[in-house]
């Protein structure tokens, strides 16, 4: 790998240097079909780290074993825990905005080529590793930790494991070797990273909370923030016929079942102070590269939008509250802060970057790759985006999925990126399509029916409580799922990706009539464990396979599929039989 970095003349000035053949991250012929797009890529880790939080969420006793600390322990451990963030959010800032342009044009290289998923396998076996030990570590039972020693000693490993299966997870995302390149190109901007990391960590874990304080003393300011933030979550939970009571002497927000108070922090100051802070400090390290005054619109806008995602926060909080009081508070109360902020902050960045009229230059030193996506992404992201988001939305979930909807809908717009190639796949089926669905239908309501499992008086209680509007709403996302996006991903993924993956490693060389008996069971066997109905769910994968291999078309067993579905919806709501469902 060439150099990044070089000295020019005799001066000794650090010139960076990121050509665009220094990091090799296009495809070898023979390692084509291994390729994913860096969207697909980045799904497959969304779902390895939702499945990972969905897992921490469930088994932690981090509370409980936390308790048994005391209240000292507790301060220091608490203490410690925000100075590694806040050390590690200084040092990454500080070393992108000193190395901003070497960064974006390495960001945006790697972005445009495909990713050799077979390289990285390592990484995140090692990362899945990690956080698998996390969960275990974290799931202990809190009576084997009857001293405040042991409970710091049982912190600090947590805190390793945690920072270690971040690390992991960044390599993943990022190779190391584009990391190193980033380091020779300005060494002086990691080494000047971790300094400020060091001393500012400390001083902003104090500073935030102490401005945002500050900002809570002013009446004025605070008052109309905290009232205007109280109302909007009130019009929006009412938008969702949630039918919220606004208590504006106990500062509260309560809907059936569930009730909060909202405290004066919690109006959004914080993230107003932090939006403002990190704005500042980027429009004037790329003051040469951003146009000014124009720029400057970037404040009120973060400070509007800062305020807005909060308002939403509250919103979620309380809905998901209504179905999961502990996830609420334990999970989402805290996350969701900081997780809107993250994407607010890099949107700041990229629509700096990306909109001509905030810009006063063009980046350099940017590659773009001949081939932005891999072949593959489009038989692979739409099912990775399903899972993904399921996983996610999953904690939130308890007798009935009422996120659903955000499944659809996320779904739905990754079918509509690659909508041309979907309808280039030849949509004529025959007879023979649906009728081999309604034999899926048939079978799959048998197998219910034997095993109890039509039923489900929790999951039917649940869907008759919500208000009949948002009831039937519901029900339209869930019917349009299972006829339309369900079909669509699962078989783009399991018939028209992984049963011809199976046969060769080019898979779009295999004719979709060529099967062979391991692809056909292992194709069908994977497709059936991912249902509740797992016999069924087996039977269906190879119904749907024999229907793509007798006239070599993909869209055949889409149609089935569908017809499986629309029956079985229309049999769940004229029965009532919403076990299906579950």
């Amino acid at each position: 790998m060439a150099k990044g970095a070089h000295l020019a003349g005799r001066g000794g000035t650090l010139e960076p240097s990121i050509a665009p053949d220094t990091i090799s991250i296009s495809a070898r012929p023979h390692e084509i079909g291994r390729h994913l797009s860096t969207p697909a890529y980045g799904a497959l880790l969304v779902v390895v780290l939702s499945g990972e939080v969905a897992a921490y969420y469930r088994f932690s006793n981090s509370t409980a074993i936390l308790m048994h600390g005391g209240a000292e322990i507790r301060g220091i451990l608490i203490a410690l825990s925000d100075w590694i963030r806040y050390l590690i959010l200084a040092a990454v800032a500080t070393t992108i905005l000193l190395s901003r342009k070497e960064s974006a044009a390495l960001a945006m290289r790697v972005w445009s080529a495909p990713v050799p998923v077979s390289r990285r396998t390592r990484i995140i076996a090692t990362q899945v590793m990690l956080a698998g030990a996390l969960v275990a570590w974290t799931g202990l039972n809190p009576e084997f930790f009857a001293s405040s020693e042991s409970v710091a000693a049982w912190a600090l490993v947590r805190m390793a494991l945690a920072v270690s299966a971040t690390a992991t997870l960044v390599l993943a995302l990022i190779p190391l070797e584009v990391w190193r390149e980033w380091y020779h190109a300005r060494p002086d901007a990691f080494r000047s990273g971790v300094a400020i990391g060091v001393v500012a960590g400390p001083v902003l874990r104090n500073f935030i909370p102490g401005l945002s304080s500050a900002m809570v003393a002013i009446p004025m300011m605070s008052s109309a923030i905290y009232d205007f933030a109280m109302w909007a979550a009130a019009a929006m939970l009412s938008a969702i016929g949630q039918h919220p009571v606004l208590n504006w002497q106990l500062h509260s927000i309560a809907v059936p079942g569930f009730r909060v108070k909202i405290a004066p922090k919690c109006a959004g100051i914080d993230g107003i102070v932090v939006i403002t802070l990190f704005l500042a400090a980027y429009l004037w390290a790329c003051r040469r590269s951003l146009r000014f005054p124009v720029v400057l619109i970037l404040f009120p806008v973060g400070v509007i939008l800062s305020w807005f995602l909060n308002v939403v926060r509250i919103a979620a909080l309380i809905v998901i509250g209504r179905h999961n009081p502990t996830i609420a508070i334990r999970f989402f109360h805290s996350l969701a802060g900081w997780s809107f902020l993250n994407l607010l902050g890099v949107g700041m960045v990229v629509s700096s970057r990306t909109i001509s009229i905030f810009r006063a230059d063009q980046v350099d030193g940017v590659a773009q790759a001949s081939e932005r996506s891999s072949s593959a992404d489009m038989y692979i992201l739409p099912m990775l985006v399903t899972l993904a988001v399921g996983m996610l939305t999953r904690p939130f979930v308890t007798s009935l999925d009422f996120l659903y909807p955000v499944i659809v809908i996320a779904t739905a717009a990754v079918l509509l990126v690659y909508r041309g190639k979907i309808g280039a796949l030849g949509w004529n089926p025959d007879w023979g399509a649906p009728a081999v669905g309604a034999v899926v239908f048939a079978i799959w309501i048998a197998i219910a029916r034997q095993s109890g499992t039509l039923h489900d008086s929790a999951m039917a209680a649940s869907l008759y409580s919500l208000p009949e509007w948002e009831r039937y709403c519901w029900l339209v996302f869930r019917v349009a799922g299972a006829v339309i996006t369900v079909p669509i991903a699962e078989e783009l993924f399991f018939r028209g990706y992984l049963l011809r993956k199976l046969v060769s490693a080019d898979f779009e060389s295999v004719d979709a009539r060529h099967l062979t008996w391991m692809s056909f069971l292992i194709s069908s066997i994977l497709f059936g464990v991912l249902h509740r109905n797992w016999i069924g769910g087996i039977l269906a994968g190879m119904g749907f396979a024999i229907v793509q291999h007798r006239r070599g078309r993909l869209t055949d067993a889409i149609v089935a599929h569908s017809a499986t579905n629309a029956l079985i919806a229309a049999y769940v709501i004229a029965t009532g039989s919403w076990g299906v469902w579950n």
